[in-house]
């Protein structure tokens, strides 16, 4: 089976919708010197996914394990957000905040499975 243009199409119109950016900042003082007291943009790949009634953030477990061990090191990382301006279509362009703390977090690591989920709690 092959894929005409409009296949094509429809995948690149529809897919992005539910692909968004999870962005923080990433301070300590070693980041800081090094950037001329600017805070280093983190940016991490996420997807968006229903479950049993509850809307989601899926990214990769090994993000969630890196946040994890950033903060044990002594980094701040704060100002997390959201963008799903990926999508052609895209009505939202702008950038949503959320408590990353609050929601408990799902790890996934097993069977060559890498998933993390973050429950949505969206604030504006």
């Amino acid at each position: 089976m092959s894929l005409t243009s409009k296949d094509i199409n429809t995948a690149a119109l529809y897919c992005p919708r539910h692909f968004v950016s999870i962005s923080c900042y990433a301070k300590s003082d070693e980041i800081l010197r090094a950037r001329n007291g600017v805070a280093y943009p983190c940016v991490f790949s996420a997807f968006v996914m229903k479950v049993r009634d509850i809307w989601c953030l899926v990214t990769a477990g090994h993000v969630l394990d890196y946040i994890d061990e950033e903060r044990q090191k002594g980094t701040e990382l704060g100002t997390f957000r959201i963008w799903d301006g990926w999508s052609i279509g895209s009505p939202h362009r702008n950038f949503v905040s959320f408590d990353f703390d609050e929601p408990p977090k799902v790890r996934i690591n097993r069977d060559g499975l890498d998933y993390g989920a973050i429950p949505c709690a969206l604030t504006t």
